[in-house]
């Protein structure tokens, strides 16, 4: 079942710096005969990203067509055990980067995909995700074999937090690119 819903002059999402984070909650329900089957609440903005090269060929971040500074920093798991933070400390690290002045966090690939709270806090604190895939800070095969897994673990993340409103970039390779262009992978560089 599908359905389109149409908000008149809706409230954008801006990074919280830039004005208000705003989120909608959608209630749905599935019913038959007056009887609830099942039902959910989903919270989500409305804005638009862009990224573009300015005048001086540098990239630029266009959030709702105006241009937005970044001011981020890397964001490297509280813990080595997944699953194992507590919303009360990811909003304390979270208002603390906002008392910095930042707006954007590069969630590193050497650590792990955060527990969808965390997504939800930056959804609603109006800060910026640059969201690395989990494979992206090492020298990995370049064989079918691995791709495919690459392939379906980028899928299944992807489906997981395309729609939270902070998430503004996906970034896989990282450097290693770089080192494959400069011959510098296993020459002791």
């Amino acid at each position: 079942v599908s359905t389109v819903i149409r908000i008149e002059r809706p409230i954008l999402w801006w990074p919280h710096d830039y004005g208000v984070s705003h989120l909608y909650t959608l209630h749905t329900f599935l019913s038959r005969k007056d009887q609830i089957l099942d039902q959910s609440e989903h919270r989500f903005g409305i804005r638009n990203i862009e990224f573009q090269k300015n005048s001086q060929n540098q990239m630029q971040c266009i959030v709702n067509n105006q241009p937005v500074s970044l001011k981020g920093a890397d964001w490297l798991p509280s813990t080595p055990f997944p699953g194992s933070e507590k919303v009360e400390d990811y909003n304390k690290q979270l208002q603390t980067f906002i008392k910095t002045g930042g707006n954007l966090l590069r969630i590193w690939a050497g650590g792990y995909y955060e527990d969808p709270v965390f997504y939800d806090l930056c959804d609603q604190l109006g800060i910026l995700i640059w969201q690395d895939f989990m494979f992206a800070e090492a020298y990995y095969p370049d064989r079918h074999w691995f791709l495919d897994s690459v392939r379906e673990e980028s899928k299944q993340v992807i489906r997981r937090l395309r729609n939270h409103v902070s998430l503004c970039m996906w970034c896989g390779n990282s450097h290693i690119h770089h080192l494959h262009e400069t011959g510098s992978l296993g020459s002791g560089r």
